[in-house]
């Protein structure tokens, strides 16, 4: 995922999910981003939405991967080069 997918994630969760919400800072945005770097965007997106629609707190992020299947080698390829991009 990147940056922006992880945004909109966060920012979805943030609208449903009203109680004990974190606050949000530039190490919450770079933990999660990392967090769900290798991962599909959709599948994240529908277990955040399968969440919200059982909880009103904000999740930890395990609590999201938890309904998601283990990133495929490609996504994890695809994480490494964008973590390359993003050192260079």
């Amino acid at each position: 995922m990147t940056a922006k997918q992880t945004e909109s994630v966060v920012r979805l969760l943030l609208t449903l999910c009203t109680a004990r919400q974190p606050r949000i800072d530039k190490a919450f945005a770079a933990a999660w981003c990392e967090a769900f770097k290798p991962y599909d965007y959709e599948a994240v997106r529908n277990a955040a939405l399968a969440y919200a629609r059982k909880k009103v707190y904000f999740p930890a992020v395990s609590d999201i991967l938890a309904a998601v299947p283990p990133p495929q080698r490609n996504d994890l390829d695809r994480a490494r080069e964008m973590l390359r991009q993003m050192q260079t």
